[in-house]
């Protein structure tokens, strides 16, 4: 069970891909630097998404798992003391201490693609319409994330 997230991640990039070439681009551009960004961004987003739709549920355990290694490749504040940020420190992966902006779009990045609709040029309509229900479903489902992070209506 442990490759969920990973399998999740890995088919949210090759999703992308077949809706980048459908909309006429090329897709390469999600290969390398902004498009690079955006694709880790909504590969992190898609699994936000599986972990709060599986919510209480083995699968969903562990893709929160993968979202703390994510976390790990952050600074933590120390005065941060949750369960997951825990977790997060022990998994610690000095390999991207040298790359804060990319270590930053499996995290933040996540957020701010939410934010923002899901709005990005290498995000064609058909794939940021799927999200955007996706995420009105959990968000009539779950009212507290509404209140945490908005409706998006």
């Amino acid at each position: 069970m442990g490759d969920i997230w990973w399998g999740v991640h890995n088919a949210t990039h090759l999703d992308q891909i077949k809706h980048v070439a459908d909309a006429g681009r090329n897709p390469n551009e999600i290969e390398y630097g902004e498009g690079l960004l955006a694709a880790e961004s909504l590969a992190m987003t898609v699994e936000m998404l599986a972990g709060l739709e599986g919510r209480g549920t083995p699968a969903a355990r562990v893709v929160w798992e993968g979202l703390a290694e994510r976390l790990a490749r952050m600074p933590i504040p120390s005065e941060l003391s949750s369960p997951t940020v825990v977790q997060a420190r022990q998994l610690a992966d000095p390999e991207f201490g040298a790359l804060p902006t990319l270590a930053s779009a499996y995290t933040t990045g996540a957020i701010r693609l939410l934010e923002s609709r899901f709005e990005h040029e290498l995000i064609p309509p058909t794939l940021r319409e799927s999200m955007l229900v996706r995420w009105r479903r959990l968000v009539d489902a779950e009212p507290w994330l509404r209140r945490e992070i908005g409706s998006m209506r």
